[in-house]
């Protein structure tokens, strides 16, 4: 009776850490948290102009952006961003209603949060103006607010 009642305890934990880790592994290989929302947000008729990866030229997806919301169309765009021990993304959207917001994205196994994914979303300040950082991409908050002191100060990526 004893045995049997182990072998049960162990094929359901194993079943269940195996369920884990593979929604898991799901979660950081198939479309994150940034995209779904950002899609969501800005709807089937927006326009995507594209991601910036890692040390990518983000002028023809910032001028695409900047374009869109002189046009007042919806639009994404997103920016990777080198992370230390965690993949790090940015996104900006502007909705079909012209509410313009900006995503980020901290994604990885160290980070708490849905699955290991961790998503804040920032409205932008009214009345609206996004400014391109020093780094290309856009930005709809103030730059005295997103511009690092020196390499060590927190934020040092001024997006």
């Amino acid at each position: 009776m004893r045995a049997k009642l182990t072998l049960v305890v162990v094929t359901v934990g194993t079943v269940l850490y195996g369920w884990v880790a593979y929604a898991r592994w799901i979660n950081l290989h198939g479309p994150d948290l940034l995209e779904k929302r950002s899609r969501h947000l800005v709807g089937s008729n927006s326009v995507d102009c594209g991601q910036v990866r890692i040390g990518g030229d983000p002028a023809s997806s910032t001028n695409c952006a900047l374009a869109a919301n002189a046009a007042g169309k919806a639009f994404r765009v997103r920016y990777e961003i080198r992370g230390i021990d965690a993949e790090i993304a940015i996104a900006v959207v502007r909705e079909p209603n012209g509410k313009v917001s900006m995503l980020e994205l901290l994604r990885g196994p160290m980070v708490p949060g849905w699955w290991g994914q961790d998503l804040t979303v920032k409205t932008c300040p009214s009345p609206l103006h996004l400014w391109v950082n020093p780094s290309g991409r856009i930005n709809c908050f103030q730059k005295e607010s997103s511009a690092p002191a020196n390499r060590s100060s927190p934020q040092a990526e001024a997006y």
